[in-house]
């Protein structure tokens, strides 16, 4: 094409972009201009023209009334433009995250402040009032928005090139969600990407976008082994269409296999045939839809924060970009609510002598830095509460995710030294709750407390939503503990390799007599499926609460996401996944230890000593001798000479396991050998409940044994591990045994009285 062979000159006219230098052979066969970075002067010079057409167009002006018109005002000036111009310059070379912002960030700049309302703030601009830079500061945290602190440093570099003349004025700051709602509102902005961690943005923009006029439609990418294929991703491309097509906000997130698909959609690259804007769509190599675009339609991308550095720069210069996090929309009254509930969580999980060993973390299941924020901004939706009621309302919350081993340590906390009379209190109310009787208790006590309510006329027809931590196995049959309660669909998020496999299931439930649905999930194999099931879950409840509302009679259903949490040493905290609920979930959280009814109540141990706990059905020395008693013999080095057969020893073992007296002797030498032991170690410590507290406190016995009960067993299986083999160790070294434990023939208690 570039070379014809018949000497005539083609037909058709060839301009070839790259974004990287070619080499010699292709730049040599055609005109080659190189386009260096654009200088201030060209920066200047193109903000000129983008301002003089956007007045050519004469653009309805945002939020005015139909019929308004822009006057040709020249805003920005030229002054404020060399102003622009010489600030993105300077902090384009000064990016911390290079390529992160770009030259489609300070075009739509000066295309946001042309387009604004000339005529609202021309009055201020005359005067060279403050307005004017408030508004140019507002347009600078829109365009220049993503980055901590960055957004501030281009405005102090905009305002030290403008006070050069002007008025001097200081730098000022907008709330992230009045950014979000200026370019949802304004119809010439660019789509925009909030840039988040974990799900604290889809809890805030559902507050913000509340009384937004427009619907909303979230689509989460599922990373489901069989959703990796291009007919998922035709099938989301698909729902994707039909919303464009409708006057509403989409949020997309965890799609990055499709966004190329996009590309038109995200460029709002449009082609308008009879006033309607449509746009290409690629469904495959083969097919480019023209697609309809609704003149309201606006869309939301939502990326991880830690993803942006592997994020392409193209990519992110096509949106307008805001990072919301809640420490972005807290105020300072909630700020300093958080910094004390900071100080409060770290005093009260943390023990002395033993700070590396737990933390805030282990206290409080599903802790992380969105914890304490989404909390504080869930809790004071009511702003009646003086800051002191915020505080106490919030830590009554935590102790309902709260574990029992932390509790139990709070007793050894910083905090305990100076407020042991709060400790106490909330220790006592703490353990009066009924999840402590595992989860069908509970789960009784919540269907109760929500017929109250709806005695109360308090609507209580979608049921409760829970989200129930616990430390107990995942493979825990979760139906057999809620007999008595209905029926129970139980389902395990790793049993799925699709998100079409799960919502067919989960929308099974819908439709059958069940009235409870479980899903078990493994936050150490499901962190990645966790956000979208809890998604399908709530469009389906959402679904049938609104045929409810037609008058349609339908049984009421709850439904139970079950996180079970691994206990981890400290080494593996730190690269855990993140799978968290915020408290803005709308979901309730609570933590239940051990989802079976326990053997025994924690309150009941508390209020006994651990040589009377041996006299109990539940700690019976009996068992746990008979248990322990094959283990002390392994313990014994012999003489190879005296070594006895294993056939030997099982048969006195049995022996010993048949005989009420042998036992009792070893229980009451074992019983006075701990009660020594007791008043050797408790020393500093007239409680009753001390050694529960110790056991609280041994990382290594609560990571071995998951749940505080199976730590309390290990516990009494050492008690008594240690005294009953030292009892058989002497016996075997001294040839002690009694004879009868050798004879095939019953045994005589008087005999064994005598020994």
């Amino acid at each position: 094409l570039l070379e014809p062979d018949n000497g005539q000159l083609p037909d058709v006219a060839v301009v070839g972009i790259s974004n990287w230098c070619l080499d010699p052979a292709k730049m040599n066969r055609a005109i080659h201009l190189s386009r260096p970075e654009p200088g201030i002067q060209d920066l200047f010079e193109t903000g000129q023209s983008i301002r003089e057409a956007q007045l050519e167009q004469g653009n309805p002006v945002v939020d005015t009334p139909p019929g308004y018109f822009h006057t040709p005002c020249s805003y920005p000036d030229d002054y404020q433009l060399h102003c622009l111009a010489k600030a993105y310059q300077e902090y384009q070379v000064g990016q911390t995250h290079e390529n992160f912002h770009g030259l489609r960030d300070y075009y739509s700049l000066v295309k946001s402040l042309s387009s604004s309302n000339c005529g609202k703030y021309r009055t201020d601009h005359q005067d060279g009032g403050k307005t004017t830079t408030t508004r140019t500061q507002r347009a600078l945290q829109r365009n220049f928005g993503g980055l901590p602190f960055e957004s501030s440093n281009i405005q102090q570099l905009f305002l030290g090139y403008f006070q050069l003349e002007r008025v001097l004025e200081g730098t000022q700051s907008f709330p992230v969600t009045d950014l979000i709602c200026d370019n949802l509102h304004d119809k010439f902005a660019r789509h925009m990407m909030i840039i988040t961690n974990g799900d604290s943005a889809i809890g805030i923009l559902d507050q913000t976008l509340k009384n937004l006029e427009k619907e909303k439609v979230t689509i989460f990418g599922s990373r489901f082994e069989e959703d990796q294929s291009e007919e998922y991703n035709y099938n989301i491309l698909s729902r994707i269409i039909l919303c464009m097509e409708r006057n509403c906000v989409l949020i997309l997130r965890d799609l990055e296999s499709i966004y190329g698909s996009l590309y038109d959609m995200l460029n709002q690259n449009y082609t308008v045939v009879g006033q309607k804007k449509n746009c290409r769509v690629a469904l495959g190599p083969f097919s480019n839809p023209m697609c309809p675009v609704h003149d309201g339609f606006r869309c939301i991308v939502l990326i991880d924060e830690q993803r942006v550095d592997y994020t392409d720069p193209p990519f992110l210069n096509r949106f307008e970009k805001q990072l919301l996090r809640y420490s972005d929309v807290l105020n300072e009254d909630q700020t300093e609510v958080i910094s004390w509930l900071k100080g409060w969580t770290k005093a009260i999980s943390t023990v002395p002598e033993l700070e590396s060993h737990f933390n805030e973390t282990d206290m409080f299941l599903g802790f992380n830095d969105d914890t304490l924020p989404s909390l504080v901004l869930h809790l004071n939706k009511d702003k009646s509460f003086t800051k002191h009621q915020l505080v106490e309302l919030c830590k009554q919350e935590l102790m309902s995710i709260a574990t029992p081993d932390g509790v139990l340590r709070s007793l050894r906390s910083e905090l305990s030294k100076t407020k042991m009379d709060e400790v106490q209190l909330l220790f006592d109310n703490y353990f009066s709750k009924p999840v402590h009787y595992g989860l069908g208790e509970y789960l009784r006590k919540v269907e109760e407390d929500l017929q109250t309510e709806s005695d109360d006329k308090t609507d209580t027809s979608g049921g409760m939503k829970l989200v129930i931590m616990t430390h107990s196995n995942i493979h825990t049959n979760v139906a057999q503990y809620l007999t008595g309660l209905g029926n129970c669909q139980a389902e395990k998020l790793s049993a799925f390799k699709s998100e079409k496999q799960l919502a067919k299931q989960l929308q099974s439930f819908w439709t059958s007599d069940a009235n409870i649905l479980v899903l078990q999930c493994k936050p150490d194999l499901d962190a990645a499926h966790m956000l979208v099931a809890k998604h399908l879950i709530e469009d389906q409840r959402n679904a049938y609460i609104s045929s409810k509302a037609g008058n349609v009679e339908r049984p009421c259903k709850h439904v139970c996401i079950i996180v079970h949490v691994q206990r981890a040493s400290k080494s593996k905290v730190v690269g855990s996944p993140q799978w968290q609920f915020s408290f803005l979930s709308g979901w309730k959280q609570v933590t239940i230890d051990t989802l079976e009814e326990p053997v025994m109540s924690i309150m009941a141990l508390l209020e006994t000593n651990v040589t009377d706990l041996l006299d109990t059905e539940s700690f019976s020395f009996k068992r746990i001798a008979s248990d322990q008693l094959l283990w002390c013999f392994t313990r014994i080095k012999y003489l190879s000479v005296q070594q006895p057969t294993l056939d030997e020893v099982l048969h006195l073992v049995k022996q010993l396991k048949s005989s009420p007296m042998m036992m009792k002797c070893f229980k009451e030498i074992v019983v006075n050998l701990l009660r020594k032991e007791e008043n050797r170690k408790f020393h500093d410590s007239t409680q009753s409940s001390s050694w529960l507290v110790r056991v609280a406190s041994d990382r290594l016995a609560l990571v071995n044994s998951s749940t505080l009960v199976a730590a309390i067993e290990h516990h009494f299986n050492h008690l008594i591990q240690q005294p009953l083999a030292k009892i058989v160790y002497f016996l075997e070294k001294e040839s002690a045994w009694p004879k009868e434990m050798f004879s095939s023939e019953p045994t005589s208690d008087d005999r064994l009285h005598l020994w």
